[in-house]
């Protein structure tokens, strides 16, 4: 029962993760293809792909384009900004509104752990581990979370810290 209970969260994340990060990679590429900005598909792609990657990977994406933007003598300095302005919102909304209310709190990550667990499986495996690490935190929450003794830790993941009941209230002292 857990493990099938699991294996749908994980199964729900991928596809939400999967389904936002193509609405936002589709809608990157637009925008510079609008602005007529070379190589707005592979922008868009890589957006799409460096979503997986949070806090991080949209960062990536959002500045990637910049030379483009800044070196390109058609384009005026405006309608530089106008665009940067653009994908730079695309990435916020879309990392901060639509993927914190679609996917839940089932996978509510403390941006500090996950930047740590970045950090750590980046370190571990390299880039695949970056892509790998909030399922793989994911997966330790809602593990944790489902036992209640280990529960106050995943509560920590979350970034959501509570006083365990025997400190708030201490035994009175005798002597």
């Amino acid at each position: 029962q857990f493990l099938l209970e699991l294996e749908s969260q994980i199964r729900r994340y991928l596809f939400m993760k999967t389904i936002i990060s193509a609405v936002t990679g589709f809608t990157f590429g637009f925008v510079l293809w609008l602005f007529g900005v070379p190589l707005a598909a592979v922008f868009g792609l890589l957006c799409f792909l460096l979503n997986f990657i949070p806090n991080i990977g949209p960062l990536i994406s959002t500045v990637a384009p910049v030379p483009f933007l800044v070196l390109n003598s058609e384009m005026s300095p405006t309608s530089a900004i106008i665009c940067f302005v653009l994908i730079a919102t695309i990435q916020f909304v879309s990392g901060n509104v639509i993927e914190t209310r679609w996917m839940g709190k089932s996978f509510d990550v403390s941006p500090v752990f996950l930047l740590l667990a970045l950090m750590f499986f980046g370190l571990v495996w390299g880039i695949i581990g970056m892509f790998l690490a909030t399922p793989i935190v994911s997966i330790i929450k809602i593990i944790l979370y489902q036992n209640p003794p280990s529960r106050p830790i995943a509560e920590l993941m979350a970034g959501r810290w509570q006083v365990p009941e025997a400190l708030n209230h201490p035994e009175p002292e005798t002597g």
